[in-house]
């Protein structure tokens, strides 16, 4: 059995961690608590409008038009 999920790297508030090892193989972790704050937030605001289901796409920056 296993997992793919998307969870941050660190729990300290303001922190960031760029250190994953084996046990987030496969998932998406976000680095920076306060990004993962900010991304709870939006999961939240979007289950209030739209139900507790939504998809995630998962793009570079790189692949954006007019963004480096």
């Amino acid at each position: 059995l296993f997992g793919i999920n998307i969870h941050r790297a660190t729990a300290r508030l303001g922190g960031t961690s760029k250190a994953v090892d084996k046990w987030s193989a496969g998932c998406q972790v976000i680095s920076c608590n306060v990004d993962w704050q900010l991304f709870i937030e939006i999961c939240y605001k979007a289950r209030d409008i739209w139900g507790n289901n939504f998809t995630y796409t998962l793009i570079e920056s790189k692949d954006i038009d007019g963004i480096t």
